[in-house]
């Protein structure tokens, strides 16, 4: 099997283990071959995936020399495993890239989406959790009694109650934010929809056509690439289907 290995932004010392961990991978069996190794300079994993230069040219370079993106773990190539999942997900089923995770062998391309889709029911199965342990300390609190944590901190009061309430308004309102970057671009997206255009053929039409991303229309405070990808797209339709069936 030919390798892409990617060497995500860490610390020189674990950039050197995520290498190592690779290479030993790759060295177990003969018949695997390198195509090309892609390291990627330190903190550019706080960027958005699609805004992630040398991210998206190991993508490239996979599809081009059908070779399999090869990573050490999953642990620090994004914020989050979910997000992770999701968005290698979306690469394999659209490009049909292989995923190697050496520390995590159950991810394939094949099983990827359903792991994604599990890490996805888990991460709402936590937050509705979260959200129903808070209501419960709420209760005791309001009865006037003590909550007691599992470090035996005596809880008297809620002060994060504001934090979470700012929390939660500010997430509405990032996904409002996010509804109206997207009834922008959205009549040229159903347009080309209509016409047959897969989500590759989509990204590469809108960014020659000078379409400004989500990224661009963000007014993130931080550079952003300009290009279109085809995750993006497919965000965009997800997200737009899901909006129309809960109509």
């Amino acid at each position: 099997m030919k390798h892409a290995p990617f060497i995500f932004s860490a610390q020189p010392e674990d950039q050197k283990q995520q290498r190592r961990s690779i290479k030993l991978h790759i060295d177990f069996d003969e018949s695997n071959t390198v195509s090309k190794w892609h390291t990627e300079p330190f903190h550019d994993a706080a960027l958005e995936f699609d805004d992630r230069k040398h991210l998206q040219a190991c993508l490239a370079h996979c599809r081009e020399a059908d070779s399999a993106l090869t990573l050490s773990t999953l642990k620090g190539f994004g914020e989050r495993k979910w997000s992770s999942l999701a968005y290698l997900a979306a690469e394999a089923e659209e490009y049909k890239t292989r995923i190697i995770v050496v520390d995590d062998p159950s991810i394939s391309r094949t099983s990827i989406s359903f792991l994604a889709q599990a890490a996805d029911v888990a991460r709402g199965k936590l937050a509705a959790r979260t959200a129903q342990s808070l209501a419960n300390i709420k209760k005791k609190l309001a009865r006037g009694e003590e909550h007691v944590s599992n470090s035996g901190r005596v809880v008297t009061s809620l002060g994060a109650n504001d934090i979470t309430k700012r929390g939660e308004i500010g997430n509405k309102a990032a996904k409002v934010n996010a509804t109206s970057r997207d009834a922008e671009v959205w009549p040229i997206i159903d347009m080309m929809m209509q016409q047959g255009l897969n989500y590759s053929e989509m990204s590469r039409k809108l960014t020659s056509l000078g379409v400004l991303p989500p990224s661009e229309r963000a007014e993130y405070n931080r550079q952003t690439s300009g290009i279109w990808y085809a995750s993006t797209v497919r965000n965009i339709i997800l997200r737009r289907a899901k909006k129309d069936g809960q109509r």
